[in-house]
């Protein structure tokens, strides 16, 4: 049965950065094993090889969570992040529980369960369902492997409880709860002759509203299911349901699942093929799509070692189906997610590796969260029960967004070339406000001023300037209130600071500007104030694009009357001979061009070196040292910190401007080892480095641009870190442009709140998310 929450996978992929990158370490899954000493069916009864095939979920102890049936045994989910012991809880018979499903109305658990050819419905006598009572409600014969592989339940029959189906041998079979199920007879009706006992699927095949099967068959005189047959419901209870044969496979049909792939309108049907003893990997995942008439062509999606599970939901919440499926066999044991593009193309993500699933990759929402869990079983390693935690939404954040599209905040500068973004605290009340800048209209510069529960529109600048993305805030004259800097764009060689007249700040009264540098280059994309050289000084430290270099100004002792503030440069480059670039780069941009500034201690000297353009630059006695990071990474977003707590601060590098990886680079006995955390950002003009949960770990912020209708999927996002080099994301919001994004506190409530202005995507614009708490909420755009 198909499933559409909202859930998003995200997983890195091996990018080489060095000669020993590494594959992504952003965790969207967290494993959870829960149970490493399950017992088989042949513990108890022949066959001894026999293990158990159920595996379901569904809430047995009542507290609003799902806890987990996998053949004889139960597990209790023990809640909140489902790391803690689940309790396991064993059927009074040997058994194979199938199926949680409600039997009887009341608020108890029921379990549908097979020793075949006797079916059992099993009651729970308390509430924690660690007592249960049990009656034989019919039967169906006895499979090749004595139990079935083959099962399912849904609405098969208007009105009433779900019905179940389950294959005997050569047969599926219909069973109806009767209004009484304790004393009554439950109906049996044979809907589907000349199947086999491995995998059914359930769903609306010819769109009447009912639900129709679709299942192997052996061809006549074969001994393995090789055809794939539809089996059309009548929708009145009746049996002998009419076949029709829409395909065949390469080898044995094991698994099958009924979806729309394409994205038509019509249920088309996927099917994971068995290898035994699988010491090839030559099966195949087919799906066969649904005409309008005619034949139902087959589409490839890998040849891979035996699949003996499969499942079918929206996994990345975009409306179309994606596949789950775990190597039965084989070296790696992969879990996948294939993710389709809504046309039944489907990419690869590699989930995890090493666990070997039979029957498994189940996906429920296990705790609640609004997301799809993975739950498998093992046969080869049968004592094994695995859990893939789903961690793409993060319960322990909650936001409400204010927007000036809804009138929750002062309008803008007015157009749609929003360059740049500050957050300072303009007027020393503790309370940090906003700043914004356009280079297309006049006013150039506004400001959003904190006034009580609200914000207050403030001119900084009346004058149209021509400013870039950048920005820095700093005391620069030494009168206790904080100034602002910003660098002209490319048709200007300027860069300003505009005086803040604190106390004496007004919302029509423009701050005054001056001119610290006016000569070189044009472009100043990034700036920033640190004391690079030790010397208990702060310097402006600032990229000129149109003069090739990063340099550094001293602040004057009379900034206010200074022409021209004395430049220094820290490095030059060629504007050629640019190594191949890691990302995709837009038309405009100059080659070998270099951004990105973020100060840091490199090398615990106790003195801030300069991180940017691929590169570290430290001040050593007089002359400034250069170290490479990655060369071929230089137009890019910088951020630094001790992401992996111990040794150099870890360097976090992300194209700004175009579409490439966000990566960590870690300082490894003499070279940078690069790790892709996120292997395709689309423009991630926002990056930071902070504790973001107060957990005492480095986290990393980062966020897309859009352009009009594109990048709809765009991200605003926290990685949350973990202090060894991983991370789990949490999504603040998706679907809104970010450029120059910013965390601070905004409502002086103690957390780190959002400022999420675009750049030209439906400009004028600024959102801001609020973080409402810590406490457990739902993400509110």
């Amino acid at each position: 049965m198909i499933r559409f929450p909202a859930v998003l996978f995200l997983a890195g992929s091996l990018f080489a950065v060095s000669a020993t990158a590494q594959s992504g370490s952003v965790r969207s899954w967290t494993y959870v094993q829960l149970d490493d000493q399950k017992a088989k069916w042949g513990d108890w009864d022949a066959p001894d090889w026999l293990r158990y095939f159920g595996l379901d979920m569904g809430d047995v102890d009542g507290d609003g969570d799902l806890d987990v049936l996998s053949g004889r045994f139960i597990y209790r989910n023990p809640g909140g992040d489902m790391t803690g012991a689940w309790e396991r809880i064993m059927l009074p018979l040997n058994v194979d529980g199938i199926l949680l499903l409600d039997v009887d109305g009341d608020a108890y658990a029921d379990v549908i369960a097979q020793a075949l050819p006797d079916v059992y419905w099993f009651e729970a006598a308390d509430h924690d369902g660690t007592d249960w009572a049990w009656r034989r409600i019919g039967s169906v014969p006895a499979t090749s492997h004595t139990n079935s592989q083959g099962f399912e339940r849904g609405q098969l029959v208007a009105g009433g409880r779900e019905e179940f189906v389950i294959a005997g041998n050569g047969n599926v079979y219909c069973f109806e709860i009767p209004h009484n199920p304790a004393t009554t007879t439950w109906k049996r009706t044979l809907v589907a002759a000349n199947t086999s006992d491995e995998g059914i699927g359930l769903g609306d095949l010819d769109g009447d509203g009912d639900l129709d099967i679709a299942a192997g068959r052996r061809p006549e005189g074969g001994d393995e299911p090789l055809l794939v047959v539809v089996y059309i419901n009548p929708g009145d209870g009746s049996g002998d349901w009419s076949a029709r044969e829409i395909g065949r496979s390469n080898h044995p049909v094991d698994r099958v699942e009924i979806a729309d792939l394409d994205g038509d309108g019509r249920a088309d049907v996927v099917v994971s093929e068995e290898r035994w003893p699988g010491l090839e990997p030559d099966g195949n995942l087919f799906w066969y799509e649904q005409p309008s008439t005619g034949a139902w062509p087959r589409h490839h999606v890998v040849t891979q070692y035996s699949m003996n599970n499969l499942d079918v939901a929206d996994v990345d919440g975009d409306g179309d189906a994606d596949l789950i499926t775990n190597e039965h066999k084989g070296p790696r044991l992969e879990l996948q997610l294939w993710e389709n593009d809504g046309t039944g193309q489907f990419a690869k993500h590699l989930l995890d590796t090493g666990k070997e699933n039979h029957l498994g990759t189940q996906l429920a929402d296990l705790d609640g969260d609004g997301d799809l869990d993975i739950v498998g079983a093992g046969w080869d390693h049968y004592q094994f029960m695995h859990l893939w935690r789903n961690d793409r939404i993060e319960r322990r954040f909650a936001w409400r967004r204010l927007s000036t599209e809804r009138g929750d905040l002062p309008m803008t500068n007015g157009s749609n070339q929003q360059t740049a973004s500050l957050v300072v605290d303009v007027n020393n009340d503790g309370v940090n406000d906003i700043i914004i800048t356009d280079r297309s209209i006049a006013p150039a510069v506004v400001g959003l001023v904190r006034v009580g529960t609200g914000w207050e529109r403030h001119v900084i600048d009346a004058e149209q300037v021509l400013i870039e993305a950048g920005g820095g805030a700093h005391d620069i004259d030494g009168d206790g209130d904080t100034d602002i800097v910003f660098g002209g764009e490319t048709r200007s060689n300027e860069i300003w600071w505009w005086e803040n007249p604190y106390p004496d700040l007004h919302p029509d009264r423009p701050w005054p500007r001056h001119t610290l540098k006016k000569s070189g280059g044009g472009k100043h994309h990034d700036q920033m104030f640190m004391d690079f050289d030790g010397d208990g000084q702060v310097e402006l430290v600032f990229w000129n694009q149109g003069s090739q270099g990063l340099f550094y100004a001293e602040i004057p002792e009379n900034p206010r009357t200074a022409e021209e503030w004395d430049i220094h440069p820290v490095y030059r480059h060629a504007v050629d001979g640019e190594m191949e670039a890691r990302g995709a780069y837009p038309d405009w941009r100059s080659t070998h061009e270099h951004e990105g500034l973020v100060a840091v201690d490199m090398n615990d000297d106790g003195v801030e070196d300069i991180v940017g353009g691929g590169r570290w630059f430290e001040y050593d006695g007089g002359r400034i040292v250069e170290h490479i990071i990655d060369a071929s990474y230089t137009f890019t977003r910088a951020a630094a910190g001790q992401l992996i707590e111990g040794g150099r601060p870890e360097v976090v590098l992300v194209v700004g401007d175009g579409v490439g990886p966000l990566v960590m680079y870690e300082w490894q006995a003499g070279y940078w080892n690069g790790t892709v955390l996120i292997d395709h950002v689309d423009n991630g003009h926002t990056l930071d480095v902070v504790d973001f949960d107060g957990d005492g770990h480095l986290d990393i912020f980062n966020a897309e641009m859009r352009f009009g209708e594109g990048n709809p999927d765009a991200e605003v996002r926290i990685l949350l870190g973990d202090g060894h080099g991983h991370f789990h994301k949490h999504v603040v919001a998706r679907g809104f442009g970010v450029h120059e994004g910013r965390l601070a506190d905004l409502d002086g409530d103690g957390d780190l709140d959002v400022v999420g202005k675009p750049y030209a995507w439906n400009a004028p614009l600024l959102n801001i998310w609020l973080q409402e708490g810590t406490g457990m909420g739902s993400v509110r755009n």
